[in-house]
């Protein structure tokens, strides 16, 4: 019996929802298809070429204008039964392969989904063809690095709501350019951002204000940004999904990825099973400032 993944988001959350459903389809045997909801774009189009089962075309691109019917859709089939749509309602692992539905919605952002094939995950999500831009961006690069990602919102639909995800502010950059350097990462830094002038201004906090800085204006698109930051050694993440897969894509870590404690601005959105065992969180805030062992069940 197959069954339809729902692509939805930006980049990080499309790369998450078609890992999930590539996994589930490997463990239960079933088929998975993938559909992009009305109102959003396909951002694995770079990738697309190595991908399976991907859609050819952007079939979410002919309904935009169309997301209020789409989620008026939505909010009635997510009572059905969960035979006929599974609808995720926390940010928590569960166990998918005990649903037989037809239909998935959520986010799926836990390496519990899909950690067993990550080799294959690799493999796929690697630049097709890369651009000009890209190698001769690569080939400037160090050796050896730590990348720090510093998300501070760019503009339009893609901008991300302070009140629900919240910034990081220079106190976690500072603790934890701090423990990675106990750790034994490079202090040669790559600063990667989605707003430049506002990066800036946070480097002049944590005293980099001379650290060099990729920014949009730089690369040729999100996909070999991404690529990039997984090109790192170290790598200092924001609460972002888009830098939790720089972390996991890349192959040459030599210190554990550094990541804030607590990810969206209400302390009881649950994230445990977000971080892979083995990286390190940190808290930012004059209420998080006590180091403690993240549990992980």
């Amino acid at each position: 019996m197959a069954f339809t993944f729902y692509i939805h988001g930006e980049l990080g959350n499309q790369m998450f929802q078609w890992s999930t459903g590539i996994a589930l389809s490997k463990v239960t045997g079933r088929r998975v298809n993938f559909k992009v909801a009305p109102g959003y774009s396909l951002r694995l189009g770079e990738y697309v070429t190595k991908l399976k089962y991907l859609p050819d075309t952007d079939s979410g691109s002919s309904f935009l204008g169309q997301r209020k019917i789409f989620h008026s859709i939505y909010s009635v089939a997510k009572r059905l039964p969960n035979q006929y749509f599974f609808n995720e309602n926390n940010l928590c692992y569960q166990d998918l392969t005990k649903v037989s539905a037809k239909l998935f919605h959520g986010y799926f952002q836990s390496w519990r989904y899909f950690h067993q094939f990550r080799n294959e995950i690799l493999n796929e999500f690697s630049i097709a063809k890369p651009s000009q831009q890209f190698t001769d961006l690569v080939s400037s690069l160090p050796d050896d690095f730590t990348g720090i990602h510093i998300r501070r919102g760019a503009s339009g639909a893609a901008i991300l709501a302070e009140e629900f995800h919240g910034l990081l502010d220079s106190d976690y950059y500072q603790r934890a350019i701090q423990l990675n350097k106990s750790l034994g990462g490079s202090t040669n830094y790559i600063i990667f951002t989605d707003n430049l002038e506002k990066a800036k201004k946070t480097l002049q906090k944590i005293g980099l204000p001379d650290a060099r800085i990729i920014s949009p204006v730089d690369t040729y698109s999100q996909v070999e940004n991404l690529q990039m930051m997984s090109l790192a050694k170290s790598f200092i993440g924001a609460n972002s999904s888009y830098s939790w897969w720089a972390a996991y894509l890349a192959k040459e870590l030599k210190t554990p990825p550094i990541f804030p404690r607590q990810w969206y601005m209400d302390p009881a959105i649950s994230t445990n099973d977000m971080l892979l065992p083995e990286w390190i969180s940190v808290g930012f805030s004059k209420f998080l400032n006590e180091e403690s062992v993240r549990e992980v069940k």
